[in-house]
């Protein structure tokens, strides 16, 4: 129920329908940009991500357990500094290197929805934190080619070593269950 009245429950009633809908059209506009295929300025979609994102967070705020609306707006307020340090010149990536970016605002995203409520992190919310912030981090050397060698070569390369410590593993634990002879 939203804290206060009237305008509470206007921003109620539209963010039901912003949340989805903006993160949606944000979303594909951004990729859409990115890829080349729109043209659509940069400043817009920081101001677009930053005037949905702090809407969302003003939302959540006037609503009692709403974690998803502290989700959205974390991401798209990270999302729209990025946007804006990117245009400002602050920082200077390739398009391929701004997807991990996001990944990693996932993570924090993540983070921030999961310690809204219980003024500590639930697992729930940690484990997908800790998943997409690896994977950002992971994919970001990559990209950004701190890393030299492709991601497929090095899958290539480490999947056997992976494949036979995974073997050694499963016949040391069958072992050891025979030998102590649980079920």
């Amino acid at each position: 129920m939203p804290k206060s009245g009237l305008l509470g429950k206007i921003v109620l009633r539209i963010s039901w329908i912003l949340l989805p809908l903006g993160i949606g059209v944000f979303a594909v506009s951004l990729t859409l940009t990115l890829l080349g295929s729109a043209r659509l300025p940069i400043y817009l979609l920081f101001a677009g991500s930053l005037l949905l994102g702090l809407a969302l967070w003003y939302a959540g705020n006037l609503l009692e357990h709403r974690r998803r609306f502290y989700f959205a707006s974390t991401f798209l307020i990270l999302t729209a500094g990025l946007l804006f340090c990117m245009k400002a010149g602050i920082v200077t990536l390739p398009h391929r290197a701004i997807w991990p970016f996001l990944m990693l605002f996932v993570g924090f995203a993540f983070l921030v929805a999961g310690h809204s409520r219980l003024d500590r992190i639930h697992p729930a919310y940690l484990v997908p934190a800790i998943a997409f912030t690896g994977l950002g981090f992971l994919f970001l050397l990559f990209t950004t080619d701190i890393i030299p060698f492709s991601l497929m070569s090095v899958a290539l390369w480490w999947a056997p070593v992976i494949f036979l410590a995974a073997i050694v593993s499963f016949a040391v634990w069958l072992y050891r269950k025979k030998v102590s002879g649980k079920p």
